[in-house]
């Protein structure tokens, strides 16, 4: 049970990043720099950035998930545990013309693991990697997914009918509130919230019931980055589980990226295609 109850931690850990196929960073660990902008002009570019369609995303994700006390049930005791991912990579999206491309990995780091349980594999230190191809051909979007933390990883094709990814816009329709269990706003509304200094704008913000610290920057009428930090705790006087989590997403080459996915992710597509038309 131990094992098992580790094992899941661990898993956990590996999941939380969110860039399987999807984002990482190339230029740093924190946002890119940008300007001082008035009320009006922060809302139009967080507006001009979730319609837009072409442009290239860094990020950089970090979590770490720890396991501390004891579960008299699981006949578990003295734990502190923790599994630590880092993920970091680069997408370019094209939507007007129908493709996007992403590459990822993720490195995952285990400490505390009780030394019975140390020479598993699972637990052990380990580096995943992961990318995502769309690309339309006529009224079909072919999806290519390769994820490097299935146990034999291999190419993974789909047909949709529209784009399986719209870009980032979705990071700027969430809704924050300025105090625990106050009314809920999307960031465009949120500006007299924010206080600049460097470039960067930042805040204190609640989402649900996490307190989040939100960094945004805006430069040429777009945004050109946005970071979030927060830590979590949940448990009883027996365990804990907490959570820590950094997330930094830096926006670059506005309506002038190109599409330049990894010779195995078109390949991926045309075998699809070759075998299924």
């Amino acid at each position: 049970m131990r094992k098992k109850l580790i094992a899941t931690l661990v898993a956990g850990a590996v999941m939380s990043t969110g860039l399987i196929g999807l984002t990482a960073c190339g230029g740093g660990h924190d946002i890119n720099k940008g300007e001082e902008v008035s009320k009006e002009d922060w809302a139009k570019a967080i507006t001009a950035t979730v319609e837009a369609k072409n442009y290239t995303v860094d990020a950089y994700q970090e979590m770490e998930l720890k396991l501390t006390g004891s579960i008299e049930d699981l006949g578990v005791s003295d734990l502190n545990v923790s599994a630590t991912t880092k993920g970091e990579g680069k997408t370019y999206y094209d939507i007007d013309n129908g493709s996007y491309y992403g590459n990822s990995s993720v490195k995952v780091t285990v400490s505390g693991v009780p030394d019975e349980l140390k020479d598993e594999d699972e637990f052990k230190a380990r580096d995943y990697v992961m990318e995502q191809y769309g690309v339309k051909d006529g009224d079909t979007y072919y999806t290519a997914m390769y994820d490097g933390t299935e146990e034999t990883p291999e190419w993974e094709v789909r047909e949709y009918s529209s784009a399986v990814s719209g870009g980032m816009g979705y990071l700027f329709t969430q809704t924050y509130s300025t105090t625990e269990g106050g009314t809920a706003s999307t960031l465009d509304e949120l500006y007299d919230a924010f206080t600049y200094s460097g470039g960067v704008y930042t805040a204190t913000l609640w989402q649900y019931s996490i307190e989040m610290k939100i960094s945004v920057s805006v430069k040429g009428g777009y945004v050109v980055g946005i970071s979030s930090e927060y830590t979590e705790e949940e448990g009883d006087e027996n365990s804990k589980m907490s959570t820590t989590a950094k997330m930094v997403y830096n926006f670059s080459a506005y309506s002038g990226t190109t599409v330049s996915a990894s010779d195995a992710a078109k390949k991926a597509v045309e075998d699809y295609k070759a075998s299924n038309n």
